[in-house]
């Protein structure tokens, strides 16, 4: 007897369950890398037409495709603020949606005078 298996359909929309820095974190360094960590792997090009971000980066995914590192391609501007906005239309391998997008906002360090 042969059979078929087929993966059930998933109908749960994945959520956002970690990040960092948080929202309104200041003073990092100006080399400080975005993380975020989904509870379900996630379609990276829906991701990545979904995110907003004031600054040149690459992306970088673990095997699962659960956890997005966003890093900068050149540092940071000193002394000055970055938004990270992921628009809930980015989807699972399945094509739901996330449950809810995130808005995190963080501030880099001073220029040390030497």
């Amino acid at each position: 007897m042969d059979l078929e298996v087929n993966p059930s359909h998933d109908n749960i929309n994945p959520r956002i369950i970690g990040y960092s820095p948080t929202d309104g974190a200041s003073n990092l360094p100006i080399n400080t890398e975005i993380k975020i960590i989904f509870s379900e792997s996630m379609n990276k090009t829906s991701v990545k037409n979904a995110l907003q971000f004031n600054g040149a980066y690459t992306l970088d995914w673990n095997e699962n495709t659960t956890e997005l590192t966003i890093s900068p391609v050149t540092s940071y501007q000193y002394d000055t603020s970055y938004t990270v906005i992921l628009e809930n239309t980015a989807t699972d391998l399945f094509g739901n949606p996330l449950e809810e997008g995130i808005e995190l906002t963080f501030s880099t360090e001073k220029k040390q005078e030497v």
